[in-house]
């Protein structure tokens, strides 16, 4: 590793002496287990804090609770808690679904990956034939998927039943 360059101007206190490096090193300590003391601190406090919100707090449209408080902290004027909705498709349950309404084909891609490439070049220069080691998998297309819905193939139940839905929280601070 190349030295760092030397600064033009520095202190007695900035230079890397035996006494230094030994200062600088406990000041680190230091620092270090502070810091792990005031994450375990801002931890529980933001578990208080969530937990308040779910009591004392009201929930608007979307799901996500709030909670005003008193007076303004440093214009924030409310604690939030935010609800998210993730939706996963369920790969199993999507291609049962498209193999009973036989959409297989619309609703699938195929991609082709190699899994020796040695063997897939001598194979391609000699006989330009499929590789031993290659393999061709389906996968589901969301959005024919979808299209199929929309032509009211698929119907919002079945839609609803290949996606997985699950639901978090996240805390937030509200601005006055």
């Amino acid at each position: 590793m190349p030295p760092r360059k030397p600064r033009p101007t520095r202190s007695a206190e900035e230079i890397a002496t035996p006494l230094n490096i030994g200062h600088w090193f406990r000041q680190w300590l230091t620092v270090r287990a502070e810091k792990k003391m005031l994450e375990g601190r801002e931890k529980e406090l933001h578990h208080r804090l969530c937990g308040a919100i779910e009591e004392q707090g009201y929930r608007d449209e979307k799901g996500s609770l709030f909670l005003d408080l008193d007076e303004a902290i440093e214009g924030f004027g409310a604690l939030k808690y935010e609800r998210r909705v993730v939706k996963a498709l369920n790969e199993d349950r999507a291609e049962k679904l498209v193999r009973d309404k036989g959409l297989w084909d619309r609703c699938t891609a195929l991609t082709l990956r190699l899994t020796d490439q040695e063997a897939a070049l001598d194979l391609l220069q000699r006989e330009g034939l499929l590789v031993p080691g290659q393999v061709i998998e389906a996968e589901l297309d969301q959005e024919e998927i979808l299209k199929a819905h929309y032509e009211d193939i698929i119907t919002q139940d079945e839609l609803d039943s290949i996606f997985d839905v699950s639901e978090n929280y996240a805390f937030k601070q509200v601005k006055e």
